[in-house]
């Protein structure tokens, strides 16, 4: 039993001496934590000199930008001022008055374009009115339209073409041309034989009534 005992009472104290930090440790933690510290400040004294410098550069311009955006808006009021000062309010008005007449007649006629033109129909309006048997009808009027014109064009290209083909069937040839010529001749002497022979008739015609 004693050996058992001492063995539990052993283990006992060897728990509680690892459970227990050390006091050199504890004391040594500190101390480490200031060196830490110290060794930060001294890393840092570059960037907190910097900061020092840049802090009091910073205030400064920053206090020179505001005087100047007073400057700024001073100088704008002043020359608001002068503007309305060299216009006098009769003026300004009528000016007013014209921009808000030339708006007004612009927008009229914008209404006017808008009353007159199909276009003002809106897409639902359309995509209802598609649905329809109106516009389907309107849809074989069109087609049916649209054949009656394909049909005339057609009759016409053939028309054009018979017409093509007789032009330039009949060629330019010397043999034409004299046989042209002399059929005009033969007809040009046909009416000169019977004009002439116009007063001899209207002769033969009096002797005749005469007697």
């Amino acid at each position: 039993m004693l050996p058992y005992l001492k063995k539990q009472v052993m283990d006992l104290t060897e728990k509680l001496a690892k459970a227990v930090p050390n006091r050199a440790e504890t004391i040594s933690r500190p101390t480490s934590l200031r060196e830490a510290s110290r060794e930060k400040l001294k890393e840092n004294k570059p960037l907190n000199w910097i900061n020092s410098k840049i802090q009091p550069n910073f205030a400064e311009s920053n206090g020179i930008l505001k005087l100047k955006n007073a400057q700024l808006t001073r100088e704008n009021e002043n020359l608001m001022r002068k503007l309305l000062n060299t216009i006098p309010m009769e003026q300004h008005q009528e000016i007013v008055n014209k921009f808000q007449q030339k708006i007004h007649n612009l927008e009229r006629e914008k209404l006017e374009i808008m009353e007159k033109s199909e276009l003002s129909l809106n897409f639902k309006q359309i995509r209802e009115l598609s649905g329809k048997e109106e516009l389907k009808m309107m849809k074989r009027e069109m087609e049916a339209n649209r054949e009656e014109i394909q049909n005339v064009l057609k009759k016409f290209k053939n028309e054009k073409s018979s017409w093509r083909d007789r032009a330039t069937s009949w060629k330019v040839s010397p043999t034409k041309i004299a046989a042209t010529y002399v059929s005009l001749k033969a007809v040009i002497w046909g009416y000169r034989r019977i004009i002439a022979s116009i007063p001899i008739i209207t002769a033969f015609i009096m002797f005749f009534r005469k007697k």
